[in-house]
Protein backbone atom coordinates (compact mmCIF):
# COMPACT_ATOMS: atom_id res chain seq x y z
CA UNK A 1 0.00 0.00 0.00
CA UNK A 2 1.28 3.44 -0.99
CA UNK A 3 1.40 5.92 1.64
CA UNK A 4 0.36 9.28 0.89
CA UNK A 5 2.71 12.30 1.13
CA UNK A 6 1.81 15.03 3.08
CA UNK A 7 1.06 18.29 1.31
CA UNK A 8 1.94 21.74 3.67
CA UNK A 9 1.56 25.04 1.66
CA UNK A 10 2.90 28.07 3.15
CA UNK A 11 1.65 31.27 2.24
CA UNK A 12 3.32 34.88 2.57
CA UNK A 13 1.20 37.95 2.56
CA UNK A 14 1.98 41.18 1.88
CA UNK A 15 5.75 41.58 1.17
CA UNK A 16 7.44 44.78 -0.02
CA UNK A 17 9.58 44.61 -3.36
CA UNK A 18 12.70 44.80 -1.34
CA UNK A 19 11.79 42.00 1.38
CA UNK A 20 10.89 37.82 0.53
CA UNK A 21 9.94 35.47 2.89
CA UNK A 22 13.40 34.82 4.64
CA UNK A 23 11.56 32.44 7.30
CA UNK A 24 9.58 30.49 5.20
CA UNK A 25 12.56 30.02 3.33
CA UNK A 26 14.62 27.96 6.43
CA UNK A 27 11.07 26.79 7.57
CA UNK A 28 11.23 25.50 4.00
CA UNK A 29 15.03 23.89 3.76
CA UNK A 30 14.16 22.31 7.37
CA UNK A 31 11.20 20.48 6.54
CA UNK A 32 12.39 18.94 3.71
CA UNK A 33 15.64 17.86 5.64
CA UNK A 34 13.29 16.19 8.93
CA UNK A 35 10.26 14.90 7.18
CA UNK A 36 8.86 13.44 3.81
CA UNK A 37 6.32 16.56 2.89
CA UNK A 38 5.50 18.38 -0.36
CA UNK A 39 6.58 21.47 0.72
CA UNK A 40 5.65 24.83 -1.62
CA UNK A 41 5.80 28.63 -1.12
CA UNK A 42 3.81 31.14 -2.65
CA UNK A 43 3.50 34.60 -2.05
CA UNK A 44 0.90 37.01 -2.81
CA UNK A 45 0.10 40.77 -2.34
CA UNK A 46 -2.82 40.32 -0.01
CA UNK A 47 -5.99 38.52 0.91
CA UNK A 48 -7.66 39.79 -2.27
CA UNK A 49 -4.56 38.57 -4.85
CA UNK A 50 -4.98 35.13 -2.53
CA UNK A 51 -8.82 34.62 -2.88
CA UNK A 52 -8.23 35.42 -6.65
CA UNK A 53 -5.85 32.21 -6.90
CA UNK A 54 -8.15 30.62 -5.22
CA UNK A 55 -11.05 30.47 -8.28
CA UNK A 56 -11.11 27.64 -10.28
CA UNK A 57 -7.33 26.06 -8.36
CA UNK A 58 -7.70 23.33 -6.24
CA UNK A 59 -3.90 23.29 -5.14
CA UNK A 60 -4.55 24.47 -2.17
CA UNK A 61 -7.65 22.74 -1.41
CA UNK A 62 -5.86 19.15 -1.95
CA UNK A 63 -2.98 20.25 1.00
CA UNK A 64 -3.35 18.51 3.72
CA UNK A 65 -1.76 22.03 5.77
CA UNK A 66 -2.06 25.27 4.89
CA UNK A 67 0.00 28.00 6.73
CA UNK A 68 0.13 32.07 6.79
CA UNK A 69 3.12 33.42 7.74
CA UNK A 70 1.68 36.34 10.41
CA UNK A 71 3.50 39.71 10.87
CA UNK A 72 2.47 42.77 12.89
CA UNK A 73 1.37 44.51 8.98
CA UNK A 74 -0.55 41.52 7.59
CA UNK A 75 -2.29 40.44 10.28
CA UNK A 76 -5.69 41.88 8.52
CA UNK A 77 -4.81 40.25 5.17
CA UNK A 78 -4.29 36.84 7.05
CA UNK A 79 -7.24 37.10 8.70
CA UNK A 80 -8.97 38.00 5.50
CA UNK A 81 -7.20 35.55 3.47
CA UNK A 82 -8.49 32.56 6.27
CA UNK A 83 -11.81 33.58 5.91
CA UNK A 84 -11.83 33.40 2.02
CA UNK A 85 -10.23 29.83 2.25
CA UNK A 86 -12.66 28.20 4.83
CA UNK A 87 -15.53 29.34 2.77
CA UNK A 88 -14.30 27.08 -0.38
CA UNK A 89 -12.60 24.61 2.22
CA UNK A 90 -13.79 24.53 5.51
CA UNK A 91 -12.58 21.04 6.52
CA UNK A 92 -9.35 22.02 5.62
CA UNK A 93 -6.35 22.90 8.31
CA UNK A 94 -5.10 26.19 8.56
CA UNK A 95 -1.77 26.93 10.48
CA UNK A 96 -0.79 30.11 11.57
CA UNK A 97 3.02 30.91 12.36
CA UNK A 98 5.30 33.60 12.52
CA UNK A 99 5.51 36.90 15.16
CA UNK A 100 2.41 38.09 15.11
CA UNK A 101 0.78 34.29 16.07
CA UNK A 102 -0.68 35.21 19.23
CA UNK A 103 -3.10 36.84 17.18
CA UNK A 104 -5.10 34.15 16.26
CA UNK A 105 -5.80 31.98 19.72
CA UNK A 106 -9.04 32.55 19.27
CA UNK A 107 -9.73 32.44 16.17
CA UNK A 108 -12.30 29.45 15.25
CA UNK A 109 -11.04 29.04 11.42
CA UNK A 110 -7.72 28.39 13.05
CA UNK A 111 -6.65 25.06 13.76
CA UNK A 112 -3.38 25.37 14.62
CA UNK A 113 -1.00 27.88 16.58
CA UNK A 114 3.11 27.80 15.89
CA UNK A 115 4.46 30.27 18.91
CA UNK A 116 8.29 30.99 18.00
CA UNK A 117 10.37 29.30 15.86
CA UNK A 118 8.21 26.97 13.89
CA UNK A 119 10.60 24.38 12.44
CA UNK A 120 9.95 22.06 15.34
CA UNK A 121 6.28 22.85 15.74
CA UNK A 122 5.89 21.81 12.26
CA UNK A 123 7.88 18.78 12.22
CA UNK A 124 5.89 17.72 15.35
CA UNK A 125 2.43 18.07 13.62
CA UNK A 126 3.56 17.06 10.28
CA UNK A 127 4.69 13.46 11.56
CA UNK A 128 2.20 13.15 13.82
CA UNK A 129 4.42 13.65 17.22
CA UNK A 130 1.83 16.26 18.35
CA UNK A 131 -2.21 17.12 17.85
CA UNK A 132 -1.94 19.95 20.07
CA UNK A 133 -3.73 23.09 18.76
CA UNK A 134 -0.81 25.68 19.79
CA UNK A 135 2.46 24.21 19.38
CA UNK A 136 5.78 25.98 20.53
CA UNK A 137 8.70 23.32 20.76
CA UNK A 138 12.17 25.39 20.98
CA UNK A 139 15.13 24.98 18.61
CA UNK A 140 18.75 26.35 18.92
CA UNK A 141 20.67 28.43 15.87
CA UNK A 142 22.63 25.24 15.28
CA UNK A 143 20.00 22.85 14.66
CA UNK A 144 18.26 25.18 11.69
CA UNK A 145 18.47 24.64 8.11
CA UNK A 146 19.98 27.91 6.90
CA UNK A 147 18.04 28.44 3.27
CA UNK A 148 20.96 30.03 1.22
CA UNK A 149 22.87 26.09 0.24
CA UNK A 150 19.66 26.22 -1.60
CA UNK A 151 20.65 27.65 -5.23
CA UNK A 152 17.23 28.40 -6.46
CA UNK A 153 16.75 29.74 -2.51
CA UNK A 154 19.70 32.04 -2.76
CA UNK A 155 19.12 33.29 -6.66
CA UNK A 156 16.02 34.64 -5.48
CA UNK A 157 18.01 36.60 -2.50
CA UNK A 158 20.31 38.00 -4.69
CA UNK A 159 17.83 39.16 -7.20
CA UNK A 160 16.60 41.36 -4.18
CA UNK A 161 19.67 42.41 -3.42
CA UNK A 162 18.87 41.48 0.01
CA UNK A 163 20.99 38.38 1.89
CA UNK A 164 20.18 37.79 5.75
CA UNK A 165 22.48 36.00 8.08
CA UNK A 166 21.84 34.93 11.96
CA UNK A 167 25.07 34.67 13.70
CA UNK A 168 22.29 34.12 16.87
CA UNK A 169 18.59 33.92 17.87
CA UNK A 170 17.47 35.88 20.95
CA UNK A 171 18.23 38.69 22.68
CA UNK A 172 20.27 39.31 25.78
CA UNK A 173 18.20 42.53 26.58
CA UNK A 174 14.78 42.63 27.63
CA UNK A 175 13.09 45.90 26.64
CA UNK A 176 9.66 46.55 27.49
CA UNK A 177 8.64 47.45 24.86
CA UNK A 178 9.96 45.16 22.36
CA UNK A 179 9.18 41.57 21.56
CA UNK A 180 12.73 40.14 20.45
CA UNK A 181 13.50 39.71 24.33
CA UNK A 182 10.78 36.85 25.12
CA UNK A 183 13.61 34.16 23.60
CA UNK A 184 16.78 34.44 25.36
CA UNK A 185 19.93 34.62 23.72
CA UNK A 186 21.43 31.88 22.00
CA UNK A 187 24.65 31.91 19.67
CA UNK A 188 25.42 30.00 16.77
CA UNK A 189 28.59 27.94 16.24
CA UNK A 190 31.25 29.83 14.50
CA UNK A 191 31.82 27.05 12.40
CA UNK A 192 28.58 27.07 11.55
CA UNK A 193 28.99 30.40 10.20
CA UNK A 194 32.09 30.12 8.59
CA UNK A 195 30.38 27.30 6.46
CA UNK A 196 27.69 29.63 5.49
CA UNK A 197 29.31 32.60 4.97
CA UNK A 198 32.27 30.96 2.79
CA UNK A 199 29.55 29.44 0.82
CA UNK A 200 27.71 32.63 0.31
CA UNK A 201 31.11 34.37 -0.89
CA UNK A 202 31.59 31.26 -3.70
CA UNK A 203 28.07 31.93 -4.80
CA UNK A 204 29.24 35.19 -5.32
CA UNK A 205 27.40 37.35 -2.66
CA UNK A 206 29.73 40.26 -1.37
CA UNK A 207 27.27 41.64 0.92
CA UNK A 208 25.24 40.51 3.98
CA UNK A 209 22.61 42.17 6.12
CA UNK A 210 23.26 40.44 9.88
CA UNK A 211 19.90 39.72 11.61
CA UNK A 212 21.22 39.74 15.38
CA UNK A 213 19.51 42.25 17.55
CA UNK A 214 22.99 42.88 19.09
CA UNK A 215 25.74 42.25 16.96
CA UNK A 216 28.25 43.06 19.50
CA UNK A 217 26.96 41.62 22.74
CA UNK A 218 29.28 39.30 22.92
CA UNK A 219 33.06 40.90 22.69
CA UNK A 220 35.09 37.83 21.79
CA UNK A 221 32.53 36.38 19.26
CA UNK A 222 32.41 40.12 17.78
CA UNK A 223 35.78 39.93 17.10
CA UNK A 224 36.21 36.30 15.92
CA UNK A 225 33.28 37.65 13.26
CA UNK A 226 34.09 40.70 11.90
CA UNK A 227 37.63 38.91 11.12
CA UNK A 228 36.01 36.02 9.72
CA UNK A 229 34.07 38.82 7.19
CA UNK A 230 36.98 41.05 6.59
CA UNK A 231 39.32 37.76 5.26
CA UNK A 232 35.94 36.83 2.95
CA UNK A 233 35.99 39.91 1.68
CA UNK A 234 31.95 40.38 2.59
CA UNK A 235 30.78 43.41 3.57
CA UNK A 236 28.12 44.10 6.07
CA UNK A 237 25.25 46.32 8.05
CA UNK A 238 24.24 44.86 11.19
CA UNK A 239 22.54 46.42 14.33
CA UNK A 240 24.96 46.96 17.54
CA UNK A 241 24.59 48.64 20.96
CA UNK A 242 27.14 51.51 21.14
CA UNK A 243 27.40 52.30 24.99
CA UNK A 244 28.74 48.51 25.80
CA UNK A 245 31.03 48.03 23.29
CA UNK A 246 34.95 49.48 24.52
CA UNK A 247 37.88 50.80 22.69
CA UNK A 248 39.21 47.53 21.50
CA UNK A 249 35.73 46.92 20.07
CA UNK A 250 35.32 50.34 18.15
CA UNK A 251 38.94 49.53 16.81
CA UNK A 252 37.67 46.82 15.37
CA UNK A 253 34.48 48.25 14.17
CA UNK A 254 36.51 50.93 12.40
CA UNK A 255 38.46 48.73 10.35
CA UNK A 256 36.47 46.23 9.65
CA UNK A 257 34.54 45.35 6.36
CA UNK A 258 30.86 46.83 7.69
CA UNK A 259 29.49 49.59 5.65
CA UNK A 260 25.99 50.73 7.83
CA UNK A 261 25.19 50.52 11.17
CA UNK A 262 21.94 50.65 13.04
CA UNK A 263 22.39 51.83 16.67
CA UNK A 264 19.15 52.09 19.05
CA UNK A 265 19.61 54.99 21.23
CA UNK A 266 15.30 55.04 21.74
CA UNK A 267 15.84 58.49 24.27
CA UNK A 268 18.74 60.13 26.21
CA UNK A 269 16.47 60.24 29.40
CA UNK A 270 17.58 58.48 32.38
CA UNK A 271 14.03 57.94 33.74
CA UNK A 272 12.79 56.75 30.50
CA UNK A 273 15.83 53.83 30.10
CA UNK A 274 14.80 53.08 33.57
CA UNK A 275 11.21 52.82 33.04
CA UNK A 276 11.79 50.42 29.60
CA UNK A 277 14.48 48.45 31.72
CA UNK A 278 17.06 49.51 29.15
CA UNK A 279 20.76 50.06 30.92
CA UNK A 280 22.26 53.20 29.24
CA UNK A 281 25.33 55.68 30.04
CA UNK A 282 24.67 58.80 27.92
CA UNK A 283 28.24 59.90 28.81
CA UNK A 284 29.20 56.24 27.23
CA UNK A 285 26.82 56.71 24.44
CA UNK A 286 28.12 60.18 22.89
CA UNK A 287 31.63 59.31 23.75
CA UNK A 288 31.93 55.72 21.71
CA UNK A 289 29.67 57.39 19.01
CA UNK A 290 31.86 59.77 18.46
CA UNK A 291 34.37 57.33 17.99
CA UNK A 292 32.81 55.16 15.59
CA UNK A 293 34.32 56.37 12.05
CA UNK A 294 31.11 58.08 9.45
CA UNK A 295 34.03 57.87 6.81
CA UNK A 296 33.95 54.27 7.12
CA UNK A 297 30.17 53.07 7.28
CA UNK A 298 26.80 55.16 7.35
CA UNK A 299 25.53 55.46 10.95
CA UNK A 300 22.07 55.50 11.42
CA UNK A 301 20.64 56.20 15.61
CA UNK A 302 16.82 55.17 15.89
CA UNK A 303 14.87 56.64 18.51
CA UNK A 304 10.98 56.29 19.36
CA UNK A 305 8.49 58.63 20.01
CA UNK A 306 5.82 58.12 22.62
CA UNK A 307 7.98 56.13 25.39
CA UNK A 308 6.74 55.56 28.67
CA UNK A 309 6.16 58.59 30.63
CA UNK A 310 8.01 61.42 28.20
CA UNK A 311 6.96 64.90 26.98
CA UNK A 312 6.51 66.00 22.84
CA UNK A 313 9.31 68.05 24.75
CA UNK A 314 11.63 64.91 26.31
CA UNK A 315 11.27 63.15 22.83
CA UNK A 316 12.48 66.22 21.49
CA UNK A 317 15.43 66.87 23.60
CA UNK A 318 16.59 63.48 22.23
CA UNK A 319 16.42 64.27 18.63
CA UNK A 320 18.31 67.78 19.40
CA UNK A 321 21.15 66.27 21.11
CA UNK A 322 21.82 64.07 17.99
CA UNK A 323 21.57 66.81 16.06
CA UNK A 324 24.46 68.55 18.05
CA UNK A 325 26.45 66.30 18.50
CA UNK A 326 26.64 63.57 15.48
CA UNK A 327 26.26 63.35 11.54
CA UNK A 328 24.74 60.34 11.02
CA UNK A 329 20.95 59.51 10.20
CA UNK A 330 18.67 60.16 12.75
CA UNK A 331 15.31 58.22 12.49
CA UNK A 332 12.02 58.19 14.77
CA UNK A 333 9.17 56.00 14.54
CA UNK A 334 6.01 55.91 17.02
CA UNK A 335 5.75 53.06 19.46
CA UNK A 336 4.52 49.99 18.95
CA UNK A 337 2.67 48.70 21.84
CA UNK A 338 2.60 44.91 21.15
CA UNK A 339 0.38 42.47 22.89
CA UNK A 340 3.56 40.03 24.35
CA UNK A 341 5.88 42.99 24.70
CA UNK A 342 5.55 43.87 29.09
CA UNK A 343 5.16 47.32 28.30
CA UNK A 344 1.57 46.30 27.08
CA UNK A 345 0.71 44.96 30.62
CA UNK A 346 1.11 49.15 32.21
CA UNK A 347 -0.87 50.07 28.95
CA UNK A 348 -3.00 51.78 31.63
CA UNK A 349 -0.87 53.25 33.88
CA UNK A 350 0.78 55.59 31.05
CA UNK A 351 -2.35 56.04 29.19
CA UNK A 352 -1.49 54.70 26.29
CA UNK A 353 -4.17 54.88 23.35
CA UNK A 354 -3.26 52.59 20.41
CA UNK A 355 -4.75 51.34 16.77
CA UNK A 356 -4.70 47.46 17.49
CA UNK A 357 -5.78 46.96 13.11
CA UNK A 358 -2.75 49.27 12.40
CA UNK A 359 0.51 47.39 13.70
CA UNK A 360 -0.70 48.68 17.37
CA UNK A 361 0.60 52.31 16.89
CA UNK A 362 0.13 54.38 19.60
CA UNK A 363 -1.96 57.40 18.73
CA UNK A 364 -1.80 58.84 22.15
CA UNK A 365 -0.57 58.89 25.80
CA UNK A 366 -0.65 60.70 29.17
CA UNK A 367 1.93 63.11 27.95
CA UNK A 368 1.94 63.08 24.60
CA UNK A 369 -1.45 64.08 22.93
CA UNK A 370 -2.27 62.62 19.55
CA UNK A 371 -1.45 65.89 17.75
CA UNK A 372 1.55 65.90 19.72
CA UNK A 373 2.74 62.64 18.07
CA UNK A 374 1.23 63.72 14.86
CA UNK A 375 4.12 67.06 14.74
CA UNK A 376 6.92 64.53 16.17
CA UNK A 377 6.12 62.52 13.04
CA UNK A 378 6.31 65.87 10.95
CA UNK A 379 9.44 66.89 12.73
CA UNK A 380 10.63 63.18 11.60
CA UNK A 381 9.89 63.45 8.24
CA UNK A 382 11.67 66.57 7.76
CA UNK A 383 14.90 65.15 9.49
CA UNK A 384 14.67 62.11 6.84
CA UNK A 385 14.21 64.18 3.75
CA UNK A 386 16.62 66.72 4.63
CA UNK A 387 19.41 66.64 7.56
CA UNK A 388 19.65 62.69 7.20
CA UNK A 389 20.69 63.49 3.56
CA UNK A 390 23.02 66.80 3.79
CA UNK A 391 27.30 66.06 4.16
CA UNK A 392 28.86 66.14 7.05
CA UNK A 393 30.01 69.84 5.75
CA UNK A 394 26.64 70.71 5.08
CA UNK A 395 25.59 69.58 8.62
CA UNK A 396 28.55 71.22 10.13
CA UNK A 397 27.28 74.56 8.80
CA UNK A 398 23.86 74.28 10.04
CA UNK A 399 25.10 74.10 13.36
CA UNK A 400 27.03 77.27 13.09
CA UNK A 401 23.92 79.01 11.58
CA UNK A 402 21.39 78.17 14.36
CA UNK A 403 24.28 78.97 16.62
CA UNK A 404 24.20 82.50 14.46
CA UNK A 405 20.36 83.05 13.76
CA UNK A 406 18.61 81.33 16.01
CA UNK A 407 20.56 81.89 19.60
CA UNK A 408 22.02 78.18 19.24
CA UNK A 409 18.53 76.35 19.70
CA UNK A 410 17.96 73.69 17.28
CA UNK A 411 13.97 73.66 18.55
CA UNK A 412 13.27 77.25 17.37
CA UNK A 413 15.16 76.26 13.80
CA UNK A 414 12.98 73.31 13.17
CA UNK A 415 9.92 74.90 13.98
CA UNK A 416 11.58 77.70 11.71
CA UNK A 417 11.77 74.89 9.36
CA UNK A 418 8.12 74.11 9.55
CA UNK A 419 7.00 77.05 8.71
CA UNK A 420 9.38 77.62 6.14
CA UNK A 421 8.32 74.05 4.22
CA UNK A 422 4.69 75.24 3.62
CA UNK A 423 4.50 74.49 -0.48
CA UNK A 424 7.55 72.08 -0.87
CA UNK A 425 5.88 68.79 -2.36
CA UNK A 426 9.64 67.27 -1.93
CA UNK A 427 8.34 66.58 1.33
CA UNK A 428 5.88 64.22 1.16
CA UNK A 429 3.14 65.39 3.86
CA UNK A 430 -0.03 63.53 4.05
CA UNK A 431 -3.64 65.31 3.83
CA UNK A 432 -3.65 64.65 7.40
CA UNK A 433 -0.81 65.86 8.85
CA UNK A 434 -1.13 68.75 6.31
CA UNK A 435 -4.15 69.62 8.13
CA UNK A 436 -2.82 69.76 11.39
CA UNK A 437 -0.09 71.85 10.56
CA UNK A 438 -2.57 74.31 9.30
CA UNK A 439 -5.43 73.99 12.17
CA UNK A 440 -2.26 75.11 14.75
CA UNK A 441 -0.66 77.83 12.98
CA UNK A 442 2.51 76.25 11.56
CA UNK A 443 1.79 76.72 8.29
Amino acid sequence: MIMKMTTLSLISLGLNDKYYPYGLFCLYEYLVSKTNACITIDEFDGAESFADSLTGNYKYGESDYIGFSCYTWNVSEVKLAITHFKKLFPDKKVIIGGPSAYEFIDNQNVNYISMGAGEKNLEALISGESSNRVLSYKITPDEKVYPFYNKKLLEIAKEHQYVPVEMASGCGFQCAYCTQGIEKYKARSLDSIYDELACLKSNDVSHVNILDTTFNIDKARFALITEMLRKLEITWHTEIKVDIMDKDCLVLLNNSTCTSVEIGLQSISVQTNKLINSKFSLDTFKNNLSLVDPNKMNIRVNTIIGLPGEEFQDWLKTIIFMMENFNGEITSGVLRLYPDASLYKSKELYGYEYDSDNEYIITGTNNMSAQEILLAEVISKIIKHSWNKFSSNKKNSIRDYVKNSFADSFEQYLFFILKMLKSNSDLRLGKGIKSFLVSNGVF
